[in-house]
């Protein structure tokens, strides 16, 4: 049985809640991730998609790239059936990225799916990805007729870009990998190209500034006509 959306998000607080107390030893700068917010908008998408699936099999569901995020595990405990993948490397930035939560299969997203899913999620990571639209094709190949891809991405309606390359780029300068903001034409192009069906989206603001990474960082992030960072939802349609 699939749990209703708001005892998932008690539930969810509460056991990661206890996760955080375990780690309260290390002493952290006090700030607030936006994660909090993706987090909230992407439950709520998968949420209302699973109650139209009631008196089915319990849906399959991919997370892309949870690094270290428990994100996995609280779906798993949620009720669902968890496949996570991420690029294992064993050098480099990402090498550290070791999931205590969760098992995580070693898998490109660039390179072709051997199963199938009724639920994709990436919580911000094809951002990092340099070969966006292969990660896309592997995604909507192996996302089943009548399922739902969501995911995370900073956003722009103007113009896609490293943004980490940018100018006047509060972090990021120094890193190793890409972090590339989605333009409105880009997302535009994926839906166009896939036919999918827009399930649901939502643009919040994370940075004062005009793009990702540049100004203050908000909290609590507001929902905006003019957002960086936006959650997007889309069904694929069960003609394809």
């Amino acid at each position: 049985m699939i749990v209703p959306v708001k005892q998932l998000i008690i539930r969810g607080i509460a056991w990661l809640s206890n996760q955080v107390q375990k780690r309260d030893k290390i002493k952290r700068t006090y700030w607030l991730s936006e994660r909090l917010a993706e987090y909230n908008y992407v439950i709520r998408f998968i949420d209302r998609f699973a109650q139209f699936k009631e008196n089915k099999p319990v849906p399959k569901v991919l997370d892309i790239g949870p690094g270290r995020s428990p994100f996995p595990a609280l779906l798993d405990f949620c009720g669902f059936d968890v496949t996570a993948i991420d690029l294992k490397e064993k050098s480099g930035f990402w090498s550290g990225y070791f999931n205590q939560y969760y098992p995580v299969k070693n898998h490109d997203i660039t390179k072709p799916l051997n199963e199938t899913f009724d639920i994709i999620t990436s919580i911000s990571t094809l951002k990092h990805i340099d070969n966006r639209e292969a990660a896309f094709e592997n995604i909507f190949n192996a996302l089943r007729p009548g399922g739902i891809f969501v995911f995370t991405a900073p956003y722009s309606h103007f113009k896609s870009f490293n943004a980490y390359d940018h100018p006047s780029a509060g972090y990021g300068k120094d890193r190793e990998y890409p972090c590339h903001i989605f333009s409105f034409e880009f997302i535009n192009r994926m839906k166009q190209k896939y036919e999918w069906l827009l399930f649901d989206e939502i643009g919040l603001q994370v940075f004062t500034g005009e793009f990702w990474t540049q100004g203050k960082r908000l909290y609590p992030t507001p929902e905006q006509f003019k957002p960086d960072l936006a959650v997007f939802a889309f069904e694929k349609p069960v003609t394809k």
